[in-house]
């Protein structure tokens, strides 16, 4: 009974080890191929936040636009009295 507990128990501990290995390695295949940059542009976000970064980013020429997926973000300083926001863009490399 001890040897079968054991067994299960060495398995379960086998099945978990190997199973953290390969989602680590997932997670960092996907961080490689992923280019992060960051730009500001004045005004607010707003409801369409992520939409107003990509045309900016489009109208500024972000490299390789395609699957280009952006965040929007209200930076609290001022520009010449305007506010202004950071848009976090990323795409495939």
């Amino acid at each position: 009974m001890k040897s079968t507990t054991l067994f299960m128990v060495s398995c379960v501990s086998i099945l978990l080890v190997l199973n953290h290995i390969k989602e680590a390695e997932a997670v960092h295949v996907q961080r490689r191929a992923v280019c992060e940059f960051n730009r500001q542009f004045p005004g607010k976000c707003g409801n369409e936040g992520s939409n107003l970064c990509l045309q900016d980013m489009e109208t500024k020429g972000a490299p390789n636009q395609k699957n280009l997926r952006c965040d929007c973000f209200d930076h609290p300083s001022i520009i010449l009295g305007r506010p202004k926001r950071i848009c976090k863009c990323r795409n495939h490399c």
